[in-house]
């Protein structure tokens, strides 16, 4: 996972936004399915300044390094207007694997009591906008085929308005449509 710190959106009620996000550094891949959906879908202004700090990995969710790094962010906002925190994680195997139905359950809690948004993609964020499991060796080469394409991939604006999990679906919308005006 990741951080975006985003002080970018031209909408009536975002002016700052952190979203963390699934990825390392390197790979870098959520990225950009995460933009390619909000630069499509939501009125986003020309002054985009883009943040990122890395989770590298589902775990590292509540590392003290990465908490420190949120919190020093909205420090560095204070006097402007910080809208949301927003989690955004694969849910992996949760319908089958009992552990990560239990780290995906304590990131939601995390979440809620710490009053950041969370978005889940499920089962992978490759899975949601492409419909189809991706190597590791081969992410990079199909988000950049992905953002070319300028669409949503196989996603839809249903299934990206989930309500429950299931396999290609995501809530995504959903969290985004209560921070970002949509076009």
């Amino acid at each position: 996972m990741f951080i975006i710190f985003r002080e970018f959106f031209d909408c009536t009620f975002l002016d700052n936004s952190i979203l963390c996000v699934e990825t390392n550094k390197q790979a870098n891949i959520d990225v950009g399915y995460v933009d390619t959906v909000i630069k499509q879908l939501y009125r986003i202004g020309t002054e985009i300044k883009l943040h990122y700090k890395y989770f590298n990995g589902k775990g590292g969710y509540n590392a003290p390094k990465l908490l420190k790094e949120i919190k020093n962010d909205i420090a560095a906002l204070k006097g402007q207007s910080l809208s949301e925190v927003i989690y955004c994680i694969d849910t992996d195997k949760y319908d089958s694997d009992a552990e990560v139905e239990k780290l995906n359950r304590d990131i939601e809690n995390f979440c809620r009591q710490n009053g950041y948004k969370f978005i889940w993609f499920c089962r992978d964020v490759e899975e949601v906008f492409l419909h189809k499991a991706v190597e590791d060796s081969k992410k990079k080469t199909e988000v950049a085929k992905f953002k070319k394409g300028n669409d949503l991939g196989k996603a839809t604006e249903a299934t990206l308005s989930a309500r429950s999990m299931a396999r290609k679906n995501s809530n995504m919308l959903l969290v985004l449509d209560q921070v970002l005006d949509r076009k």
